[in-house]
């Protein structure tokens, strides 16, 4: 679980240049402080640039498009924007 709080700090994060859009909205719902810091609440229709897309647990590390956020969101809550 290290690999997933230490990729907030990284700076030689993995650019794959992928741009999804959220398909519904996200609020994180676990009770740990420390996880829905990492996270990024979106809305339906958001767009994300993926940043880092290798974790096996179903999150990808993003950037906002319209807040300039950096965090982690599940990849299945978006799509590629080119599959739209």
């Amino acid at each position: 679980m290290d690999t997933f709080y230490n990729a907030l700090d990284s700076d030689k994060i993995d650019k794959i240049c992928l741009i999804c859009v959220a398909l519904r909205d996200y609020t994180p719902q676990r009770q740990d402080r420390e996880y829905n810091k990492h996270m990024i609440t979106f809305r339906e229709g958001d767009k994300f640039h993926i940043l880092d897309n290798s974790d096996e647990f179903g999150l990808w590390f993003a950037k906002s498009l319209s807040t300039s956020r950096k965090g982690w969101i599940p990849s299945s809550y978006v799509m590629p924007e080119t599959e739209l």
